[in-house]
């Protein structure tokens, strides 16, 4: 169980990394296209204000993607536990079927134990009894 948390907090760590370097490289795309078109210079008394908003909604974007991805991993390990949850359930059955037929065995072993010892000493009695009368 260890090794399967450490597995998806690696690969949490690795999917939030990699949604922060999207969002990195569409910002600076984002600028980038900015200053091929000329509105750089035409915006650059509003560039601190249109950068920290574009972070801001590439942050955002990122954000939501991220939870999108720990939702979707979450789902997975939810329904792997499911699945194991079913296998546990199906091997009680199995066991519990199994305790049921060798306790059966063991009614049908004592019973015929029973009854042949139970036959054996009334026969013994019987012919005790016939050797008495017969003195």
């Amino acid at each position: 169980m260890p090794e399967e948390y450490e597995q998806v907090e690696r690969e949490r760590k690795r999917n939030l990394t990699l949604i922060y370097l999207i969002a990195l490289a569409l910002t600076l795309a984002f600028v980038g296209l900015l200053n091929f078109l000329g509105v750089f210079e035409l915006l650059k008394p509003l560039l601190p204000e249109l950068i920290f908003r574009a972070i801001l909604g590439f942050s955002i974007i990122g954000f939501l993607i991220f939870l999108t991805f720990r939702e979707r991993l979450a789902r997975e390990k939810a329904e792997k536990l499911v699945e194991e949850l079913e296998r546990a359930r199906q091997r009680i059955g199995k066991l519990a079927r199994q305790v049921i037929n060798a306790q059966e065995k063991e009614r049908q072993y004592l019973a015929a134990e029973i009854h042949d010892d139970l036959l054996q000493s009334l026969v013994s009695t019987l012919y005790f009894l016939q050797m008495i009368d017969v003195s």
